[in-house]
């Protein structure tokens, strides 16, 4: 599960992290002119942008519950054995659907855990724990089998455009929708070879992106959770909710 930082009035937003990766697909969906676009093959990274989460299918469908607060537990505060498990099964799931799949949802998670740019990372704590350290010992050797057959140039961009996507809609299922604040992404990949810092600015759930990744001059987008709302000194589920933001080009873009 994902929750939301409290909006203005107490009240917070609880998705699942299915409802995470159709954010995730509605952007990339919505990608692509004549400065980005997404290199081949495009149906196994389509696939892996709609699935690289689905290890947590098992969490969605009956998420932990924090005694203090009430709320679902959220992604980046689960215990690290399951964060672990979560990984994995991420990871072999894509596996199974293609090597391709497999490796960049790898190299996902392994993000996650070294702090790489572009990324939420986890505590300091967690990664100096052994039972992190096996697993990226293990996934980087897994990475190393799978890389064989693919130009590693090309595996570095997808890679990349995956964590852009992640990236972003986490960012934006994370955030509260009335706050104003702002979100940069190093080193998009664009069509020339070269690369562009995305600076994405928003107010409330009016976003301005720079430079303009979209072929349309709008995007619009939403997002489906349960609303959390204060209740005497803690939270209580009011019911479903769903939040629509709208992206346009930023000054310059």
């Amino acid at each position: 599960m994902i929750v939301q930082a409290p909006a203005a009035d107490g009240s917070r937003l609880a998705l699942t992290l299915d409802e995470h990766l159709r954010t995730a697909d509605a952007l990339h969906c919505a990608f692509g002119n004549a400065d980005f676009g997404v290199p081949p093959p495009a149906d196994l990274f389509a696939h892996v942008v709609r699935h690289h989460d689905d290890g947590w299918a098992e969490e969605d469908a009956a998420p932990a519950v924090d005694a203090r607060t009430g709320l679902p537990v959220s992604l980046n505060d689960q215990p690290t054995e399951r964060s672990l498990a979560i990984g994995r099964r991420s990871i072999e799931r894509n596996l199974a659907r293609h090597p391709w799949c497999g490796l960049l949802v790898s190299l996902h998670i392994c993000g996650l855990y070294a702090r790489r740019p572009g990324l939420t990372g986890r505590p300091e704590d967690d990664a100096l724990d052994p039972r992190v350290q096996a697993f990226l010992a293990a996934e980087r050797a897994r990475q190393q089998d799978l890389m064989a057959p693919y130009d590693p140039a090309a595996v570095q961009r997808s890679y990349r455009l995956l964590q852009f996507f992640d990236g972003l809609a986490v960012w934006l299922n994370l955030r509260a929708p009335d706050c104003e604040d702002a979100w940069t992404f190093p080193a998009l990949p664009r069509r020339d070879g070269g690369a562009a810092d995305v600076r994405v600015t928003a107010r409330g759930r009016a976003l301005q992106v720079r430079p303009w990744p979209f072929p349309t001059a709008r995007v619009a987008l939403s997002f489906a959770g349960v609303r959390y709302v204060p209740v005497g000194g803690g939270l209580e589920a009011e019911g479903p909710a769903v939040q629509a933001f709208v992206l346009a080009p930023g000054s310059g873009a």
